[in-house]
């Protein structure tokens, strides 16, 4: 025999093998403990054993909670296990297993503990357990640590519940006490301090539901399986001064236990259709009765009502009364048994409770009932598993006709034992008794659609019109239906109408029915594009004055003085602007950078409060509190008290001179390092120091980094934006966080208020003085508050009547000398205490009213800066728009100076050519001159000193005509000929001047021929020479 052994806690119950034939060793068995097991019978050496495949609740679920941060739920049952889950990839993260069932589970919020990983559990053992989710030691893998246990009651824990601030845990229990409980931080810790526990009501009585008192911190009411309520209220620290025990006393109020009233509305049902039924009759027998006058027939008319009268009165039976319990307003409870399928609610003050019946619900009770966040919606979780979501009417909130139903447990024992929202609401997480877990996408039908205030104040009157009006013409058509039926009863049946031919044609049924669906299809899809319409005009409406602004006006105001102070107005930066300022940045690398505040503001130290930490080289005895120092002294005694203060002052004085030493030694600076004090100064004179006559030099030239551009001064402008908008929204930041701590001592202005009013009660008249208003925001105060629906506008609808406490006479009672003067004690105390909340009340008024006062300096100085800024923004726009002009001119003169400076360059290319021929032609008359020169010195060197020289020397100078091939030759010879025929020879005209006679005969001979006695070879050499120059 052979034997597998399974884990000691599970319990197997049904197992089955493989569908694969190849794999027949390969079982599956079911565990009653929650789970599927996979084992080999094969029993082999290379065999595995057995395998966990899946995990699972086992039993009924009690109870669930989301986390109000994360896509995660935690679910406990009778099986003792906590499991948590991630909803959205439907993955089991951890799971630990406690010794007793859970019934109920809270995921505690970070504002109690700093941390959203905690969750605090009531189980059936009466133990609460608080347990941590944690990282396991492997990536992606999470654990659960127990961290904390206590047993407050001696049966089983089936109520827990926080106070609406969460500071406050009371538990419910069937052995007929309640334990209340503190949860708060101390050391970094989360804590969970027993405060004391006081009794509502008898051992086994079950508490079914705990509601605290909507708007309240004290107050909350018990709803117990007998249908008793019993109203009770948190312990406060006058209930505590008992330290022998941790029962409290006064903390229970009123309890009040109601009949049924179901019985009474069906005896009243049935007494009024048992009216309408004799009703019925007696008119049938009257028409009868004519019918059979009208005939001829003899009728003893008083003889047959008296029959008629008699069997009705033998047929008329009463109707049992059936008593129990229900609640009060706003307490409504929807009960389970005879009273299934009804509202009940009534009030302490009345002893008959009103009922109402739950349509679509008859004789099935009401085991959960939760309310969406946002108040709309009412979520119904029924006995017979089945999910019931109804459209809360602001007006009513208990109008259950419109509601949309889903079954989704067994509807046989898969009672719904607890609902939940998830923490973005959108979805719904449902458990029950049979064990299973749902989740829902919260989508409610488009029918179901809250109706608005203002459509149903225009709509109603109109609709309610419509509706009666179609009520009389039915009432109508239904009375002459029946007079029909009565007359064709009357009628032989040979005559009369068959039931058949009465009925209705379903075709006609059909048509109606199509023609309604037709017209509800038609209003719904006109609804739907009314509300479309008008959520894309707020959407536009939105996007055009809000989503452009990132900081609205908001104003703060000062309790008592007259001081406020109020954020600026700040818009988005636009994409141009973002743009603009990328260009700038990425174009002009070292550029002036302008600042809003002068030099000197930015050095002002802020006046908000700093905290000094304290020093750790003080003296320690100092640093204790005077009852510490007292307790040493009276331990040590006075002399060693003493010798131990001058010893921890010698202490004191060395830490300090060691502390100063090494603070000294740390900012010594570097031998080899220079001042940043000296390098700031050489660099401010090599940037400004100068002889600034030098600027007026020719070849002095701006550097690029100091030129106005307009590239620069744009980049100016947008800095000053800029800063502009740095500096406003900084005060907003300061504004904005004054709002916050306005808000805080509001709060605490109202627990002030609210704890001196409870001492004054207590007090005599004669000792009463007039409290303070209880302050609060304006409208400007918190202007984004026009754009949202506050809980207390939500509680407002939800609520159906106010509370209104009785107020009775106490009795005289005759005191005692010493009673009274204990009682003027008593009176003392509390007046006194009266007056030190009232003291601190207004010390926290006059310290608010005092940071408003700073703010109010500030903001005259921020406001005194942003002017200067806007006049200095102006002027940078005017230079910007200078330089533009500037620039275009000097653009257009650069223009023309390129023109120019290119008519320079081919003038200069021009003169430089006609140079270069002027060159050449001087280079050649230069030659030619030195050859006439040694012509001239050749002629001269050859003629004879005689008398013919002269004449020779005329012949070789005389100027003739020479005659060229070109005509452009001759038109330039032409002027010398033509001078030459009149004047040939005007050398030697002046040379005669001063000639002799004989120079005079001379002149007579013709230069053309030679003269006689002169020799022809040296005349015909000298007139070839003269051609030849």
């Amino acid at each position: 025999m052979n034997e597998l052994r399974f884990s000691p806690h599970s319990s197997l119950f049904s197992m089955w093998p493989h569908p694969d034939p190849e794999m027949e060793s390969i079982w599956f068995m079911q565990d009653a403990c929650g789970g599927i097991w996979r084992a080999d019978l094969s029993f082999s050496m290379t065999s595995k054993g057995p395998e966990r495949l899946y995990e699972c609740p086992a039993g009924p679920a009690r109870a669930l909670a989301t986390c109000p941060v994360g896509t995660l739920m935690a679910v406990t049952g009778d099986d003792g296990h906590v499991s948590v889950f991630n909803y959205r990839t439907r993955d089991l993260l951890a799971r630990n297993r406690h010794p007793a069932g859970g019934n109920s589970l809270i995921w505690l919020t970070q504002e109690v503990c700093k941390q959203t990983c905690m969750i605090l559990g009531g189980f059936a053992d009466g133990c609460i357990r608080l347990l941590e989710l944690h990282a396991g030691t492997k990536k992606g893998s999470y654990g659960m640590s127990l961290m904390f246990v206590q047993k407050p009651h001696t049966a089983a824990i089936t109520v827990i519940k926080q106070s609406p601030s969460g500071r406050m845990l009371v538990t419910a229990s069937d052995d007929g006490t309640v334990w209340f409980f503190s949860l708060l931080m101390e050391e970094e810790k989360f804590v969970v301090a027993p405060l004391g526990f006081s009794r509502y009501g008898e051992p086994g009585e079950t508490v079914t539901c705990l509601e605290f008192v909507p708007g309240s911190e004290k107050k909350f009411t018990l709803f117990t399986g007998r249908g008793r309520v019993v109203e009770m209220r948190t312990p406060g620290v006058k209930d505590l001064t008992d330290h022998s025990t941790y029962g409290i006393k006064g903390v229970r109020g009123r309890s009040w236990i109601f009949k049924t009233v179901k019985s009474e509305i069906l005896q009243e049902e049935a007494r009024i259709a048992r009216e309408e039924e004799k009703q019925k009759q007696r008119t049938a027998l009257q028409e009868d009765i004519d019918e059979r006058k009208k005939v001829g027939v003899e009728v003893e008319e008083e003889v047959e009502k008296d029959k008629l009268e008699k069997r009705l009165a033998a047929e008329d039976r009463d109707i049992p009364e059936i008593p129990l319990v229900v609640p009060e307003p706003p307490f409504t409870l929807l009960m389970d048994g005879w009273d299934a399928g009804w509202v009940h609610s009534a009030a302490f003050r009345e002893a008959r409770p009103s009922a109402v019946r739950v349509p679509g619900a008859s004789d099935v009770g009401v085991s959960v009932r939760r309310f969406s966040p946002d108040g709309q919606y009412l979520l119904l979780g029924l006995c017979d598993g089945r999910i019931r979501v109804h459209a809360v009417q602001p007006d009513n909130p208990w109008y259950l006709d419109d509601y949309w139903v889903l079954s989704m447990h067994d509807n046989t024992y898969g009672r719904i034992t607890d609902i939940q929202f998830t923490y973005d609401q959108r979805n719904v997480i449902t458990c029950g008794a049979d064990g299973n877990v749902f989740l829902f996408d919260f989508n409610p039908p488009e029918g179901m659609a809250r109706p608005r205030s203002s459509r149903i104040a225009l709509v109603g009157p109109l609709a309610e019109q419509r509706k009666a009006a179609v009520k009389t013409e039915l009432a109508e058509l239904r009375r002459d239906f029946k007079q029909w039926i009565v007359q064709n009863q009357a009628l032989p049946k040979e005559v009369a109408l068959s039931h058949e031919d009465l009925l209705l044609d379903e075709r006609i049924r059909a048509e109606q029915q199509r023609r309604a669906e037709e017209n509800l299809e038609t209003a719904r899809k006109e609804m739907e594009w009314e509300a479309d319409k008008y959520r894309l005009g707020r959407k536009k409406l939105f996007d055009r004055f809000k989503s452009t602004v990132d900081y609205d006006r908001v104003v703060v105001r000062g309790f008592k003085n007259c001081r406020e102070v109020w954020t600026f107005r700040v818009k988005t930066l636009s994409e141009s602007f973002l743009e603009a300022r990328d260009q700038s940045d990425s174009a002009v690398s070292q550029l002036e950078v302008v600042s809003v505040s002068r030099t000197g503001s930015s050095a002002v130290p802020s006046r908000s409060r700093i905290a000094v930490p304290a020093d750790p080289d003080a003296n320690r005895f100092e640093q204790m509190s005077v009852s510490a120092r007292r307790q040493t002294r009276k331990s040590v005694g006075i002399r060693a008290y003493r010798a131990l203060l001058r010893l921890e002052e010698k202490k004191t004085r060395r830490r300090r001179r060691r502390t100063q030493w090494a603070n000294m030694m740390a900012r010594r600076p570097d031998q080899n390092r220079d001042d940043p004090t000296d390098l700031a100064a050489i660099q401010t004179a090599l940037d400004s120091l100068g002889d600034f006559k030098l600027k007026t030099a020719a070849d002095f030239k701006v550097v690029d980094s100091r030129q106005n551009t307009a590239r620069l001064k744009r980049h100016q402008l947008i800095s000053v934006k800029e800063e502009i908008r740095k500096h406003k929204t900084e005060f907003n930041s300061r504004v904005l966080e004054l709002r916050r701590r306005k808000k805080e001592v509001l709060r605490e202005i109202c627990a002030s208020l609210t704890r001196a009013g409870e001492l004054q009660k207590k007090l005599p008249p004669s000792q009463h003085v007039k409290l303070p208003e209880q302050p609060s925001l304006a409208d400007d105060e918190s202007p984004e508050a026009i754009y949202q629906i506050s809980e207390e506008a939500l509680a407002e609808y939800r609520k159906a009547a106010m509370e209104v406490g009785a107020h009775r006479a106490r009795p005289v009672v005759q005191r005692s000398d010493t009673d009274q003067t204990l009682t003027k004690v008593a009176e003392m105390r509390t007046a006194f205490a009266r007056d030190q909340e009232l003291r601190k009340m207004s010390e926290l008024i006059e310290e608010f009213d005092e940071c408003v006062y700073e703010v109010w300096k500030e903001m005259v100085r921020i406001e005194y800066e942003l002017k200067n800024a806007d006049l200095r923004l102006i002027t940078r726009f005017r230079e910007l728009v200078l330089v533009r002009e500037f620039e275009k001119q000097e653009a257009l003169l650069n223009r023309v100076l390129q023109e120019k400076m290119q008519e320079d360059t081919e003038a200069q290319m021009a003169l430089a050519e006609v140079t270069q021929r002027f060159e050449a032609r001087t280079r050649e008359q230069e030659e030619l001159e030195q050859g006439i020169v040694a012509l001239a010195k050749e002629v001269t060197n050859n003629i004879p000193g005689d008398k013919y020289a002269k004449f020779l020397l005329r012949v070789y100078k005389r100027k003739i005509k020479r005659k060229s091939d070109t005509k452009k030759d001759d038109d330039s010879d032409d002027s010398d000929s033509s001078s030459s025929l009149s004047d040939s020879d005007d050398d030697s005209d002046s040379d005669d001047e001063d000639e002799d006679e004989e120079d005079a005969i001379q002149e007579t001979w013709d230069l053309s021929v030679c003269p006689p006695g002169c020799d022809q070879q040296l005349y015909d050499w000298v007139a070839q020479t003269r051609l030849k120059r």
